[in-house]
């Protein structure tokens, strides 16, 4: 089950290399979170619809010490090019991250891009 407290929201990638961002941040309480001994912490992004040919997404995590200025810090590295609806991409979170935390998503395509809803949000995997 999700926590809400966890949760990021939607996000809606529709346009070809424009990058979007989650609805929600998660305010962690504290300027420079240590997350230490926490082991297995992602972000999970959940695909709306099957990825169309040609399309790709690169999802990616973003922290800021003031929730005005953000900085990438964590991404799956390579944009997916396929997958189904329902799959679960994961992006772990660093050790180190500042209090506010929110989601991106870079989407691109070789042709028309074929946008969806992705869910995402924090879980311990």
């Amino acid at each position: 089950m999700r926590d809400a407290l966890l949760y990021l929201g939607k996000l809606q990638p529709a346009t070809k290399t424009t990058r979007v961002y989650s609805a929600n941040q998660l305010d962690l309480g504290v300027v420079k979170q240590n997350l230490g001994d926490v082991k297995n912490l992602y972000v999970c992004f959940q695909l709306g619809e099957d990825v169309a040919s040609g399309d790709t997404f690169l999802f990616e995590l973003y922290d800021s010490a003031d929730n005005s200025t953000y900085a990438l810090i964590s991404s799956n590295g390579t944009a997916i090019s396929s997958g189904k609806a329902g799959d679960i991409i994961k992006v772990p979170v660093p050790k180190s991250v500042r209090r506010y935390l929110k989601a991106g998503c870079y989407p691109n395509s070789s042709g028309t891009l074929d946008g969806q809803d992705v869910e995402c949000w924090l879980e311990f995997c």
